[in-house]
């Protein structure tokens, strides 16, 4: 099955460093990244993953498509990448990311890492 995943991001050496970020854990159990400097989330505060479920993957009907081919301007933490990727597992996918202020390896991993969110 073949993917295609690029993602493109303005500079990875001027990435925000995690002090400019924290972690934190949304009502549907999925973790966003909040970002200091604005006092804004990258995911809903209400539900990260639920949010990337019901408005990208659902709203767009992603899930539903037998080749998916997706444009995400706005990558921030990758909630709606890894929710199209559960989504449409047994298919292939052309998926394109830019994200124009990236946060850090370290921030991604963390909420990657935090489980669906």
């Amino acid at each position: 099955m073949a993917r295609c995943l690029n993602l493109l991001i303005r500079d990875p050496y001027t990435a925000q460093m995690p002090d400019e970020m924290r972690i934190i854990t949304t009502p549907d159990g999925s973790k966003t990244a909040l970002n200091a400097r604005f006092d804004e989330a990258y995911g809903s505060r209400h539900g990260a993953s639920a949010q990337a479920w019901h408005v990208f993957v659902g709203g767009t009907l992603t899930d539903q498509h037998p080749h998916p081919q997706v444009l995400e301007i706005g990558f921030g933490v990758g909630v709606n990448l890894r929710a199209t990727l559960q989504a449409v597992m047994d298919r292939p996918l052309h998926y394109i990311g830019y994200e124009f202020d990236p946060v850090s390896l370290e921030v991604l991993q963390a909420v990657a890492e935090a489980g669906e969110g």
